[in-house]
């Protein structure tokens, strides 16, 4: 009696684990859109209503500053730029990718685009920035090693900024505070 009751029991949890283990839905699977090279690193300045630059330092010390990836549902890592040669301190994170199944490609796969959204929280404000992402690899496919993945515009309230001619790799990217404590693009 007592084994045909562990049978059952064992039976039953294996039924379990296996049903448990099965998911009819892909939505919430992210995998981003894979790239040799991905230019996908903005550097922000913020400046408060009167134009002047923030104390980074301060900023990340109070926990004032995240940057999250909505497609991830995670947290991006961040860090302040203190390279002498931008003039100035900057915020620097790298955006995240648009989902693989979002991206929308040419008939070869060798051209494409897509679509990321990359949270902002600055002093309890949450901005959204809008990225799209342009995809190019080479024609023949034994050159993989070649494809890359960059921003090209950058959508936020409203505005559209494309990247400014610098020699920087990275995307530059300025946010203004306004009187009601909102934030905008500056251009």
């Amino acid at each position: 009696m007592n084994i045909a009751k562990l049978r059952i029991s064992m039976a039953f949890l294996f039924g379990c684990l296996i049903f448990s283990s099965c998911t009819t839905s892909n939505e919430s699977y992210y995998q981003p859109t894979i790239a040799a090279l991905r230019h996908n690193t903005i550097l922000l300045s913020l400046l408060d209503a009167k134009g002047q630059a923030y104390d980074y330092e301060l900023l990340m010390q109070k926990k004032n500053f995240s940057v999250y990836g909505l497609q991830s549902k995670q947290g991006l890592s961040m860090r302040i730029n203190a390279d002498n040669s931008l003039g100035e301190k900057r915020l620097e994170f790298i955006a995240e990718l648009p989902n693989e199944k979002d991206m929308t490609y040419n008939a070869n796969r060798s051209h494409g685009e897509g679509y990321a959204t990359t949270q902002l929280n600055i002093e309890g404000k949450t901005i959204d920035l809008r990225i799209k992402f342009v995809y190019g690899a080479p024609e023949d496919k034994k050159m993989l090693a070649d494809s890359s993945i960059a921003i090209e515009r950058i959508y936020c309230n409203g505005v559209e900024i494309g990247p400014r001619k610098t020699s920087y790799p990275q995307f530059l990217l300025t946010l203004q505070k306004d009187d009601k404590g909102d934030f905008h693009i500056v251009e």
